[in-house]
């Protein structure tokens, strides 16, 4: 299949562009459901829970590695 010159062109000044970030090119992805999006935080403020549970752990038991004169 042969690219008409218009497309040529154009394919060119998208990779020029985009070496320069003049005008990046926007890929397409596809969004997940309501759904997902709360199944997703909610694995994320778990994560976010047990490391702050872990690092509380190490305070309680002194093995932190930083100290705070006071």
């Amino acid at each position: 299949m042969k690219m008409k010159k218009h497309q040529c062109i154009a394919n060119f000044l998208i990779g020029f562009g985009s070496i320069l970030n003049i005008a990046p090119v926007f890929a397409t992805t596809e969004l997940g459901s309501p759904k997902d999006d709360l199944e997703n935080l909610q694995k994320d403020w778990q994560a976010i829970g047990a490391d702050m549970y872990k690092a509380m752990e190490r305070l309680n038991n002194g093995t932190s590695s930083t100290h705070r004169n006071k």
